[in-house]
């Protein structure tokens, strides 16, 4: 689950941008975000950009995602606006 900050940040993103690469709603693609949110206050992840780790995303990102939200492919976008909000709030990546 995204704070409400987060979320209004995240909504702003889908509105400017996500809406224009399917037609899917936020509510389907909120949860990619969220996963991108909490890779980011993974302390592993730390002083990362989300390159550097998207590999590892990208295996964490189970058949259930996929069924459920999509392809790495589709959630990727929204992941990395997730993983670069979540990021801000420990001084960016």
């Amino acid at each position: 689950m995204l704070p409400a900050s987060d979320d209004q940040h995240c909504r702003a993103h889908y509105e400017r941008e996500g809406n224009h690469r399917d037609d899917r709603s936020y509510e389907d693609v909120r949860p990619c975000y969220a996963f991108g949110h909490a890779a980011a206050l993974n302390p592993a992840h730390n002083d990362r950009a989300f390159e550097e780790i998207e590999a590892d995303l990208q295996k964490e990102w189970t058949e259930d995602n996929v069924s459920e939200h999509g392809d790495w492919a589709a959630a990727r976008a929204y992941a990395r606006e997730g993983y670069a909000r979540g990021t801000t709030g420990r001084g960016g990546a």
